[in-house]
């Protein structure tokens, strides 16, 4: 029997005209392989949706549904436990892999397994769909490439990424261009009693159990995927009514942080940087002693407080939803006895506060005396004449970047030094 070296993951929830694309992301570049399975499970859409994957007959598609509707962690936990591959990577529905995906996850799998690493991620690449114009206004595709691959940690990744008010987003997790192997997920729930997901945030609670277990991943600058925004795409005050499923879907056993007042509820609106904390509060079966005491220490409250005043500055939402999550933010503060003078300090300096800053800053000026390349973009926008029909086709260009730049580039591997 073929081993199955990937599976791809695509969770599904009334998405109806997005995941075709997403699964053709896949096949579209499989060609005759046989060692790779995409899993489209349903969680109880409406709009038809299960009915489509339901249909679909190539047999590297794995169409199902778990036993009820779920929770999205429960969801994402029941997909897991379906998954055969070695490999694993959880794919939005409105979302799409490269069209290099396969070949370029092959070359850097190679790399990873001759180093004892298993995880690997790609930088983050960003398809619009239509109909996101009022957050996004006509931008369409975000993608900057660089052959550059950096061994970095994600423990001493973690407190600098939050930090920096990015969210959980630069961090490795399975979602968003990561591949983690199948043991790394086995380690996890052999700690959790069987369980890998403990917040309602699956995202936010991959990155921070991969942190707490102290995992080295591969970075690479070339994105693995397209991360998807549509109109039906949960955060950014998109669509609420997905936001609110969140949250009201029938309940598990995940628990809100105690620390943090117990009821989810109370800490929606409020930031990204919320759903690195929670889920680290959560994640303390994976901890010493020493790092589970650190999350719950004032150090860590002001620290992460001071953040989330900070990203606030930084994204303004709309209106009803900014001023909902300034008074969950008061009560938050208010309930984790942290000093407001404290917090606000540390949010005014962290203002001047920037990740790698003298890295960045060294490597644009080889830039710009030309002794380094510089990275390739691909840009396009709605109502121009850069616009494409859709995420594959934006998928084309990207392609012939890879393919003119990066194919047959030898992987040279940094290690970060902290």
């Amino acid at each position: 029997m073929q081993t199955i070296k990937y599976s791809i993951i695509i969770p599904v929830r009334n998405c109806k005209e997005f995941v075709p694309y997403a699964i053709a992301s896949v096949l579209e570049q499989a060609g005759d392989r046989e060692d790779y399975e995409v899993i489209v499970s349903d969680n109880y859409s409406s709009d038809g949706s299960y009915e489509f994957v339901r249909d679909y007959t190539h047999k590297r598609v794995r169409a199902m549904r778990p036993p009820q509707v779920c929770t999205m962690s429960s969801h994402y936990e029941w997909c897991l436990s379906q998954a055969q591959g070695e490999w694993i990577s959880i794919v939005g529905s409105d979302d799409g892999v490269q069209p290099y995906f396969l070949h370029l996850s092959d070359r850097l799998i190679e790399q990873a397994q001759a180093r004892g690493i298993r995880i690997v991620n790609g930088a983050r690449a960003y398809y619009f769909w239509a109909g996101c114009s009022e957050s996004y206004k006509d931008i369409q595709t975000a993608y900057v490439a660089e052959a550059r691959f950096i061994i970095k940690n994600a423990q001493k990744e973690f407190i600098p990424t939050l930090l920096s008010a990015e969210g959980f987003f630069a961090m490795p997790q399975i979602y968003a261009g990561s591949l983690v192997h199948r043991d790394v997920i086995a380690e996890i729930k052999a700690r959790q009693n069987g369980v890998f997901y403990k917040s309602a945030s699956p995202d936010g609670f991959a990155a921070a159990a991969i942190a707490s277990l102290g995992e080295s991943y591969i970075h690479s600058h070339i994105p693995l995927t397209w991360i998807g925004s549509s109109p039906k795409s949960i955060g950014g005050g998109v669509n609420k009514q997905k936001e609110k499923e969140l949250f009201d879907l029938p309940k598990d056993s995940i628990e809100c942080a105690r620390e943090l007042g117990g009821d989810y509820a109370l800490l929606g609106d409020i930031a990204v940087s919320m759903w690195m904390w929670e889920p680290m509060l959560n994640a303390k079966m994976l901890q010493d002693e020493k790092t589970q005491a650190f999350w719950r220490s004032k150090l860590a409250s002001t620290m992460v407080l001071a953040t989330i005043v900070k990203e606030r500055h930084k994204y303004p939402r709309i209106q009803d939803d900014y001023e909902l999550g300034e008074q969950r933010l008061k009560e938050l503060i208010k309930r984790t006895k942290t000093s407001k003078l404290a917090i606000y300090s540390l949010a005014f300096l962290l203002r001047f506060y920037r990740q790698d800053f003298f890295c960045r800053a060294y490597r644009k000026l080889l830039r710009t005396i030309g002794l380094l390349a510089k990275p390739i973009k691909v840009d396009s926008s709605y109502n121009s004449p850069t616009q494409n029909a859709n995420i594959l086709e934006s998928s084309k260009q990207t392609l012939a970047v890879y393919e003119a730049h990066f194919a047959t580039t030898p992987i040279t591997l940094e290690r970060k030094h902290y």
